[in-house]
């Protein structure tokens, strides 16, 4: 990963994980005292569960990303899943991306807290779509469709075939933002035919 910053250059720097690098999620977020009769939340709190961001490997793991990120630069963007839900998180920090996008809700959902620099939240069914312009400049794009149609065939009585033809129909644009401005009309050497 050193090597990977050191020669990225002026290129848009995405890494990609399992877990993100912060959630608001069930597994990075704050959970409330009232779920899992208080025993979940003491575990989650106390970084027991090694599943969640607060966990001793995790922790280890961040923070000498965070290290590597402040001496050579900080990737533009950290996407994970893990937490069942869609995300958008930005951040002011040299030491983290400075985005991280979490994108996990394609099989079912968990609830959305609040993260530190959240710009867009939610637990329905979903996916990002990242667009790299000629220019630089780097956009985002999350679709999502209401719950009902992410799982087709569930619901007893249900028309299966009604459900799937329907579906991909049913996911629409519900955020949309620019993540990095074009910085330059010149195209990448990498970029030219024939080069």
């Amino acid at each position: 990963m050193n090597q990977i910053l050191r020669n990225s250059g002026d290129r848009a720097v995405v890494f990609v994980s399992h877990h993100p690098f912060t959630s608001g999620g069930a597994h990075g977020g704050p959970v409330p005292i009232w779920r899992g009769f208080g025993i979940l939340w003491l575990l989650r709190q106390t970084g027991s569960l090694v599943q969640d961001l607060n966990s001793a490997p995790y922790k280890e793991l961040q923070d000498g990303l965070e290290k590597l990120f402040k001496e050579i630069r900080r990737p533009l963007i950290y996407v994970g899943g893990h937490d069942h839900s869609l995300q958008v998180i930005e951040q002011d920090d040299p030491a983290r991306p400075q985005w991280t996008l979490v994108a996990g809700s394609g099989s079912k959902r968990t609830d959305v807290g609040n993260a530190l620099g959240m710009r867009y939240g939610t637990d329905m069914p979903g996916f990002m779509r990242l667009d790299f312009r000629r220019d630089g400049g780097v956009d985002l794009h999350v679709f999502a469709a209401p719950w009902e149609y992410s799982r087709c065939g569930d619901d007893p009585g249900e028309d299966m075939d009604t459900c799937m033809r329907e579906g991909p129909g049913k996911y629409e644009e519900v955020y949309a933002s620019r993540l990095r401005e074009p910085h330059d009309t010149t195209p990448h050497p990498d970029t030219i035919p024939g080069k």
